[in-house]
């Protein structure tokens, strides 16, 4: 099965240049990341907001408290990086160590494939799934993606395979896992 993959349409991406224009996207305390971050985050966050039928994401209300979209209850957090090459099972997931605390139920991650300008939804994952799965990089580490030099990591940072994340193929069934996966903690057998 393939995994959930969305263009990017032309009109979210120049909206999501307007925010940041308009807007300070790095309210955070430390570590909110250059333009260019902040922008494959916002689109990556606009993608899915419109995916759950919710308009995308204005700038002018502020600091969202860590959470990017609420659906049945619960709150989640998009987190989105930059590929050159289409999403693979083998694959890892980046979220900041401090972006843990945050008050969510579960983070969404995606994957923007920049050379088509697609978003691959890699999975969902549960918050108390994503700590018992994660492994930390610590500040300093060197991180090597693709064939260029490494870069030495500027904070904490948790990786989170592809395996561990529930896997979704349509926004139809990401939305029943959403649902059906958190009904199960409410009934007795």
């Amino acid at each position: 099965m393939k995994r959930l993959k969305v263009k990017i349409k032309p009109e979210i991406i120049a909206h999501c240049k307007k925010q940041l224009e308009e807007h300070n996207f790095g309210q955070r305390d430390k570590h909110n990341g250059n333009k260019g971050q902040q922008l494959v985050g916002i689109v990556g966050e606009c993608v899915v907001r419109e995916m759950f039928n919710l308009p995308y994401i204005d700038g002018k209300s502020g600091y969202d408290g860590g959470y990017d979209l609420k659906y049945k209850g619960k709150r989640y957090d998009v987190k989105t990086m930059t590929r050159s090459v289409d999403v693979k099972d083998s694959y890892t997931n980046n979220i900041l160590k401090s972006q843990m605390e945050y008050d969510v139920h579960g983070y969404i991650f995606c994957s923007i494939n920049i050379n088509k300008k697609e978003l691959t939804v890699c999975g969902w994952i549960r918050k108390e799934n994503a700590i018992k799965h994660r492994k930390l990089n610590p500040k300093g580490t060197i991180m090597q993606q693709g064939k260029g030099k490494g870069e030495p990591l500027d904070a904490d940072w948790y990786e989170i395979d592809n395996k561990y994340l529930n896997f979704v193929n349509s926004i139809i069934d990401m939305k029943m896992q959403m649902i059906s996966r958190w009904e199960k903690d409410n009934q007795f057998y």
